[in-house]
């Protein structure tokens, strides 16, 4: 069966993600949490161990340049073809392109972004693409930077 964007978004609940753009529904936030002695120097207390959310963008819309502090499992579901862009750097040097979506001979139907890695993503192909996204340790918004505010 076929669904619109906006069939999907009601359907699962999902609202607009400030800031980043898209529309998302925290799906999973695990009871289990990582003891901030464990977990690298920038976290400022414990974590969950992941959290997992329901993440859509329409065509048009575009997953504003950010990094996280976790490691984020992308994983697609539905829709058309999702570009990721990729880089060690806010300027977007050395950028890696990843194209996400259901042909499993050119496209990765999941993709891992490594925590500190600066994302952007936007739909190339198809109305919309859905995707998970498993944030390990679990994300907080405190862990969340845009371009300009963060000095590796």
């Amino acid at each position: 069966m076929h669904y619109t964007a906006d069939e999907i978004i009601e359907e699962l609940g999902l609202k607009p993600l400030e800031g980043e753009g898209g529309w998302f529904k925290l799906k999973y936030t695990s009871d289990i949490n990582v003891p901030k002695s464990m977990l690298p120097i920038e976290f400022s207390d414990d974590r969950a161990c992941a959290s997992l959310i329901y993440y859509l963008l329409k065509k048009g819309e575009v997953s504003k340049l950010h990094m996280l502090l976790s490691d984020e499992l992308w994983f697609w579901l539905s829709g058309g073809t999702l570009k990721m862009t990729t880089s060690d750097s806010e300027d977007l040097v050395n950028q890696k392109i990843t194209i996400i979506g259901s042909n499993i001979v050119t496209e990765e139907l999941s993709h891992l972004v490594t925590r500190k890695t600066w994302q952007t993503s936007e739909v190339i192909s198809g109305d919309y693409v859905l995707v998970a996204c498993v944030v390990i340790p679990g994300f907080r918004n405190e862990d969340y930077f845009e371009k300009g505010e963060w000095n590796v």
